[in-house]
């Protein structure tokens, strides 16, 4: 029975998630952000290396990460009340339209080498707290872009998207890096935002109404609701895994520029 039902799930699945693509603001929404996906995991490859070049040391790598990285944990709580708030579209709009400019001017900065480490780690500060303010709506763009009945497959279109991305962006940025310089691959992740941008700005031009913030929260208490998420286990669960995650793999990323010239002699 199991084995004969397997065939029509994967088909029922497999028309959800072309009806889901159907849709034109889900559809828009997910080619732009699939570019920028690309294009952010190029920058961080290229700054680590820019980093490594500059400096050669492991630590100015971890700083430069952390720089990223921190900020966008406290200004992904005003992003998450900014979605609660105001239209998503608009915020994810003018969050890209801020970050992108921030990444020309890196570029600018690496272009007449101007930069330094703790100029680079400046710089990804400032994207990181943005990246951070922007999290929340892109989390919950797609419940306004989807009927509740193609949320599921919605998702999967995204995180599918998202981790195709997390591959081609790096590979890419490598394959680049053979025959260009830092500066004009920045050019190239500001190009894949501005196809992000595009996107967004034709889904807020469209005709269909697609971003329907909630009312504003009466009594909004950020800790209270982090408490009552750790108390439920399977969430704490997944928060602590997540955690050691970042704490344990995600610096392997931060470290490739060092692994490639010490470790592979391969520059």
């Amino acid at each position: 029975m199991m084995r004969g039902n397997l065939p029509q799930t994967s088909e029922s699945r497999f028309n959800e998630i072309r009806s889901a693509l159907t849709i034109n603001p889900f559809a828009i929404y997910q080619a732009g952000h699939f570019s920028a996906s690309i294009g952010f995991w190029m920058l961080r490859i290229v700054i680590g290396w820019e980093v490594w070049t500059l400096s050669q040391s492991e630590v100015w790598l971890g700083i430069v990460a952390f720089s990223e990285l921190v900020p966008s944990i406290f200004t992904g709580f005003i992003g998450g009340i900014l979605a609660d708030r105001k239209p998503l579209i608009k915020i994810l709009f003018w969050g890209y339209f801020t970050a992108n400019l921030l990444i020309f001017a890196l570029g600018i900065t690496i272009a007449y080498e101007f930069h330094s480490p703790k100029i680079i780690a400046i710089y990804m500060f400032l994207i990181g707290s943005i990246s951070g303010l922007i999290l929340p709506p892109r989390l919950a763009i797609n419940s306004f872009l989807v009927p509740k009945d193609l949320l599921s497959a919605a998702i999967s279109v995204n995180s599918t998207a998202f981790n195709l991305s997390r591959f081609l962006g790096p590979a890419l940025a490598a394959l680049l890096l053979i025959f260009l310089n830092s500066f004009t691959i920045i050019i190239i992740v500001c190009v894949t935002y501005s196809m992000l941008l595009f996107c967004l700005w034709q889904i807020l031009g469209s005709d269909q109404k697609v971003d329907c913030p909630t009312q504003p929260i009466i009594g909004f208490d950020t800790f209270s609701i982090l408490l009552n998420l750790a108390r439920n286990p399977i969430v704490l669960a997944t928060m602590l895994f997540q955690f050691a995650q970042g704490l344990l793999l995600r610096p392997i990323a931060e470290l490739f520029p060092a692994f490639a010239e010490q470790v592979f002699n391969s520059g």
